[in-house]
């Protein structure tokens, strides 16, 4: 037995709440813990294992933006006009960045919560607002929006969203004139675009005109929608318009979603180039840039100088959140390019916060116990239920860190249309639109993968540099010999056309040799041309050489300037062209990025969809496994190209092609885990399976691969951890612990199996008898032992010693102090030289009791503009707060912390579903926050509530609200009326006044409301019970399901409720601090067995612990916030003098104890100390079985018995860190003097206790047994306890 090691404070998780942690290992002195929260990713790194921190920057005044001036376009090659960018401002009112809206007419007494109906509104990016014409119930047609751009502007595209809302589509626009003018005048518009006929909107749906194909429109400085005909109603609605510039030689693009980069045609580089200054003081400190790539990848570097890289070598940063390191000594230079032609865009760019590193991630807090991965090199691969998989990526010397999408760009594809629509694409590449004939499309499939085939292999190319070549296109088949001639019906017929504004040369070449070389000028005697072509021209090529195979390409030989299109018919073969969804537009039509060329822009009915998105599902476990990465989801298996993880092209030939395997009946329908073994272990909600090939040496293919079951004890939804050949995976039941491996039980090599390892401790991990959940966590520990840590629901830690060849086979319980209410959620391992690192993640109750009443605690802390919302209610569920509209925190303003949650009052709430939390009944409750508003806003405008669609007393609880008498009041439901508790205070002098705080109050049956701690009104009859309302629960509005929100203009901050307590019943003094976190949740380290010896420098027996060192002695340590309240044991070491002292003596048989001081973190010791340790306090347990061995009348084991004497074998043990006796009320310790000898010192560590045999406190009984006990910070190792047992022998 030994004194289990205790565990050092680290830090605190992300905002205190729950996290998964993934094991990043690169080496045993090269790993980090990813900590991953809601929305957040965070890095623990150290110099080993044992070391870890949070990684964090230094502050640096530097500054750079993406909105800045000096981007400088730095393109190659030559430029296509393309037409991507919104040339309308997002609006803010009438006028906008030099931008007016105005229209023919507007309705703008619509209430802002109905969408309001000015006319800025057609273009201010929410789709919940929109504009109306006066034609309600009176036809107001033609009506019109206009919009004066101040300058003349070429619009070549444009789009025309309808309302959002139900019932409204009736209202769209079904004919109108798209209209230009240089004058604001009623006359001399020119018509642009007629549309006539649209009919059948969808709710929300975009529709969008292209007036390219009719030459440059305009420019014009004054651009109209001219409306004469509404869908079937009288009143016209437009929830949204765009304008597209037509951007002609522009491949780098500046506007209010960041900086779009397309290259445009195929040669060229769109690149973009800023000059960053570093002040002499920042020279030197290491910077990060923090950087979000909305649709990627681009290729970035950061160099000393223009073009170089010695920074940030160059890289390719994906859709995702960057945060990347360096250390400039002088100022600096980004690059950012891509050859792509369809738009890469950087969203945002900026020196990241001095601090901990916090970078944007995907998972939210319920998806936290749903993570998978796997790791390659500096690469982690993450699947995640209803998430959409992602990569996280480390760089350089591991301060650099991302997480971006893990998006495949050609599969898995379904094998067949997913119905019988028709689909079509709006041109051969770039950014372009996919429409189906009929409804087929969700807002989901936006990311989704599409392919379809087109007979022949025509196509349209951009060339734009010299070199630049079109794909080449494969010619089989002979001649056209019915007639001896050359026809359009020609097998080996190809036609090249050429158009474009370009300066340079063209040559058709011809291969025998294959796609990719061997091209040569094509034959002169066959149409071709060995000098090539300038200009505008046709080349007609048939091709003599029947039934031979060969490829077609044209390519830019000389170039001077512009871009050539050329355009290649040949009907021969076909051409599967593959899309992105990039937006959605209605059930008919998405915008789409082409990653693949498509040979034909009709329709097609032979498509198919990608298996994963947000409209079907996504992987929800990941696996590296013989040169593959294989993710699984429902039934389905999927293993990408040998050697190439993010390739899944079918069309790979051999057995490098992709793994698509459908696991078959029975229970597999949820894969939990993939566990890479000498087989891929498959683990099912309802049974294991192993991926087999034809023999364990030899690697599966898409042609040996199959999935064999080989169990059926299903697992839990946790992930399987790999020990050696073996994996150890947690059965469904949670109690229950397996090792799947090969089979040893006369089954053939290569077969696989399960052995259960806690097969003779049934009961240890099983906690259904506490309606408890079993093993949640576990984790494999190699040194200097191997030993598995299951955590349980309950906060404990079960732990495996297992060592097969020594046939040690032994569970112990850890549980960690009780003080604090510690319980255990995550077991991590990190691999170390001499001993690997074990941390734990712990969730303490610090700063008070555990305060279980409150059910909402909303901090309102994040960055400045974010959307998520963090829940820290200590007595409530978990839960997702979704911010509606344009509701977000703002650094602007804040009552506490750095920020707080900003409302403008069109449409802004934050909103979260019902639950049992919110059921008050007949229970006292209080609800209470900070609010702070400079605009009055609208009568009834709702500070929070809890309400049904139409605010009955049956299907609503309450809600606090800005009465149309100017006073705030509260409306609280008895399921039949609402009564009313009005306050005194005119709102109108709350306005521009700062913070106040506002109390609503159930006391029995009394009703109180105070402002600032003053009661301003009440009401003494609320004999009635609450109704549980079904609706959701919104602060900012009075519910989101209601049909009339009635959201709330200004801040809220630190908005509580709590449930089952009146938190003031007099006036009281409003909060001056937050409320205190009641849990915290911290991650701590098992200490080394090295660091709990005791016997030289400072020992590490305590939990939660942290050291201190003065600089000379002093009795004050500092620093123990994170223990605030609490009780801690202190240990210490005075550098020779004074060894090792235990400072928590026992006292008549107490435990010296310190409180650290709740407001400095302080611990105040009796005398002063140079180094120390100090934590919480634990003991040890153990309890032998009942006693039974051979005697006279047979086995004692039922016979009265009882130990008097034991002896002891110790290794470093402290003379008081041991106690034993027959039960835990009869414990002695260790003696002073033993055998006669001097008094032992109290404090002294035993290096070897080997003596003989010590009287012992037992007591007759059939039950006899020996209990020992070991305590913190007293070291105590038992190598060996022999009883000296007496037995009553009478039958």
């Amino acid at each position: 037995m030994t004194l289990r090691p205790g565990t050092k404070w680290c830090g605190s998780s992300f905002n205190d709440t729950g996290a998964e942690f993934i094991e990043f290992v690169s080496s045993t002195d090269d790993v980090a813990l990813v900590e991953l929260t809601h929305q957040k990713m965070r890095i623990w790194l150290g110099e080993d294992a044992h070391s870890l921190a949070l990684l964090s920057r230094p502050f640096v005044s530097t500054t750079v933006s993406i909105t800045d001036t000096g981007w400088s376009d730095a393109s190659t090659g030559g430029t296509a006009s393309i037409s991507t960018i919104d040339a309308i401002p997002q609006m803010t009112g009438a006028t906008t960045a030099g931008v007016t809206i105005t229209a023919s007419s507007e309705n703008a007494s619509v209430d802002d919560s109905d969408g309001g109906g000015s006319a800025f509104r057609i273009a201010d990016n929410d789709l919940s607002s929109e504009w109306h014409d006066t034609g309600d119930g009176n036809n107001s047609l033609p009506s019109w929006v206009k919009v004066d751009f101040g300058s003349p502007k070429s619009i070549a595209r444009y789009s025309v969203r309808a309302s959002s809302r139900s019932g409204r589509t009736d209202s769209a626009p079904d004919t109108w004139q798209l209209q230009g003018n240089d004058v604001d005048t009623g006359a001399g518009w020119t018509t642009e675009d007629t549309q006539g006929s649209e009919t059948g909107w969808a709710t929300s749906e975009k529709r969008t005109y292209t007036l390219e194909d009719t030459g440059t429109p305009g420019p014009w400085r004054y651009w109209r929608l001219n409306v004469t005909g509404v869908d079937t109603d009288l009143e016209l609605i437009i929830a949204e318009i765009e304008m597209f510039e037509a951007n002609v030689n522009t491949k780098v693009t500046q506007d209010s979603n960041g900086i779009t980069l397309n290259a445009s045609a195929i040669g060229s580089l769109a690149r973009t180039r800023k000059r960053v200054v570093v002040d002499t003081g920042d020279r030197g400190v290491e910077h990060s840039l923090a950087v979000t790539v909305a649709r990627g990848p681009v290729t970035f570097r950061v160099g000393s100088s223009v073009g170089d890289d010695d920074y940030v070598s160059e890289t390719s940063l994906g859709t995702g959140h960057h945060s990347l390191a360096f250390t400039p000594n002088n100022d600096f230079h980004i690059t950012m390019q891509t050859d792509a032609l369809v738009n890469r865009v950087v969203s945002s760019l900026s020196i990241g916060d001095s601090g901990t590193v916090e970078i944007t991630a995907p998972w939210e807090a319920a998806d936290i116990d749903n993570i998978r991965y796997d790791q390659s090199a500096d690469v982690v691969y993450v699947d995640c239920v209803g998430v959409r998989p992602s990569k996280i990526e480390r760089r350089g010397t591991g301060r650099s860190w991302s997480v971006v999408d893990y998006a495949p760009n050609n599969g898995p594809f379904l094998a067949t249309a997913s119905s019988a629509a028709k689909m079509k694409v709006s041109h051969f590449f770039g950014n372009t639109d996919l429409t189906s004939d009929v409804p087929f499309f969700s807002p989901g499939h936006v990311g989704a993968l599409f392919r379809a085939f087109h007979e022949g292999q025509g196509g349209q190319w951009r060339l734009g540099a010299l070199e630049a070549v079109t794909d080449a296109i494969a010619m089989t088949g002979i001649q056209d010999t019915d007639t001896g001639s050359h026809t359009a019906a020609n097998e080996r017929r190809i036609v090249f056309s050429v158009t474009g504004t370009w300066s340079g040369t063209i040559i058709i070449e011809r291969s025998f040799d294959g796609p990719d070389l061997g091209f040569k000028p094509s034959n002169p005697n066959y149409g071709g041309s060995t000098t090539g072509d300038t200009g505008t021209f046709t080349r007609t090529i048939d091709d003599e050489d029947d039934n031979l195979k060969v490829w077609y390409r044209a390519r830019v030989s000389s170039y001077t300037s512009g871009v050539a299109v050329v355009t290649a018919t040949y009907a021969g073969g076909g051409v599967t062209g593959i899309c992105r969804v990039t937006g959605y537009n209605s059930n008919t039509n998405v915008d789409v990025e082409v990653l693949r060329r498509f040979s034909d822009t009709g329709p097609t009915a032979n498509w198919q969809e990608g298996y994963w998105s947000d409209a079907r599902s996504f992987p929800t476990a990941v696996a590296l496994h013989g040169g593959r990465l294989f993710h699984a989801v429902g039934g389905n298996l999927f293993g990408s190209v040998a050697d190439d993880y993010e390739n899944f092209n079918q069309e790979t030939v051999g057995d490098a092609g992709p793994i698509i395997r459908t696991l078959g009946s029975g229970p597999v329908d949820s894969i939990h885990y993939l566990v890479s073994l000498l087989r891929l272990i498959i683990g099912t909600a309802g049974a294991e399976l192993a991926l087999t090939s034809s023999s364990l040496d030899e690697p599966v293919t898409p042609s040996n691969s199959n999935a064999r079951g080989f169990s059926t004890q299903g697992g839990a939804n946790l992930r399987a951890v790999k020990l050696d050949t073996r994996a150890i995976m947690v059965q469904r039941s949670r109690s229950r612990i397996l090792m799947l491996g090969p089979g040893t039980q006369g089954s053939a090599f290569g077969d696989y199996e399960g052995m259960e390892l806690t097969l003779l401790v049934p009961d240890l991990l099983d906690q259904r008898a506490l309606l408890q959940s079993g093993v949640v966590s576990i984790a494999i520990q190699r040194q200097p032992d191997t030993r598995i840590h299951c955590v349980l629901a309950d906060g404990r830690v079960g732990i495996l010693t297992y060592e097969p060849q020594e046939e040690v086979l032994c569970w112990t319980m850890w549980q960690t102090d009780t003080g604090t209410g510690g319980a255990v959620e995550r077991a991590m391992v990190l691999p170390g030289v001499g001993e690997d690192a074990v941390y734990y993640h712990i969730r303490r109750s610090i700063g008070g009791a555990d305060d279980s009443y409150t059910k909402v605690l909303l901090h309102f802390e994040g960055e400045d503009a974010s959307t998520s919302i963090i829940d820290s209610n200590a007595g409530g569920s978990a839960r997702i707060w979704t911010a509606n509209g344009n509701a977000q925190l703002d650094r602007a303003q804040r009552k506490f912390g750095r920020s707080s949650l900003l409302c403008d009052g069109t449409g802004d709430w934050v909103y979260t579903p019902d639950s049992a939390d919110f059921a008050l009944g007949t229970s006292d409750f209080t609800v209470d926050f900070w609010f702070n508003c400079n605009a009055a806003g609208g009568a009834n405008a709702r500070l929070c509530g809890q309400t049904d669609a139409s605010g009955t007393a049956a299907g609503s609880a309450f809600y606090l609200h800005r009465h149309s008498s100017n006073v705030i009041e509260a409306q609280i439901s008895d399921g039949s009326s609402f009564t009313a508790v009005q306050g005194t205070t005119q709102f109108t002098n709350l306005l521009n006044t700062g913070w106040h705080h506002l109390a609503l109050v159930r006391t029995g049956n009394t009703l109180k409301l105070f402002l600032d701690g003053t009661q301003e009104g009440s009401s003494t009859a609320f004999t009635g019970t609450i109704p549980n309302s079904s609706a959701d629960f919104a602060v900012g509005a009075r519910s989101s399901d209601a049909s009339t929100p009635n959201p709330w203009t200004g801040w809220i901050d630190e908005f509580r409720l709590s449930v089952g307590i009146a938190r003031w019943t007099a006036n009281f003094t409003p909060p001056t601090v937050p409320t205190p976190p009641t849990h915290v949740r911290y991650l701590e380290k098992w200490a080394m067995e090295s660091e709990c010896v005791g016997d030289t420098g400072l020992t590490w027996l305590m939990d939660c612990a942290k050291s201190y060192t003065d600089t000379g002695r002093t009795a004050t340590l500092t620093g123990f916030t994170h223990l605030a309240g609490k009780s801690v044991v202190v240990w210490s070491d005075d550098t020779g003098s004074i060894p090792g002292v235990d400072r928590s003596p026992d006292v008549e048989g107490v435990q010296t104890v310190y409180t650290v001081d709740t407001g400095t973190g302080t611990i105040d010791l009796s005398v002063p100390v140079h180094h120390a340790v100090a934590g919480r306090p634990y003991v040890a347990d153990w309890k032998s079985t009942k006693l039974a061995y051979a005697a006279e009348a047979g086995t004692a084991l039922a016979q009265m018995k009882r130990t008097d004497k034991i002896g002891f074998v110790l290794y470093k043990t402290h003379n008081n860190g041991l106690f034993y006796g027959s039960d835990s009320g009869h414990l002695d310790p260790l003696p002073r003097n033993i055998d006669g000898g001097a008094v032992v010192d109290p404090d002294k560590i035993f290096e070897m206790f080997d003596k003989v045999a010590m009287a012992f406190p037992g007591l007759w009984d059939t039950n006899s047994r020996i209990h020992l006990r070991a305590k913190s910070p007293r070291p105590c190792t038992v190598l060996a306890a022999v009883p000296t047992v007496q037995t009553n022998e009478r039958v």
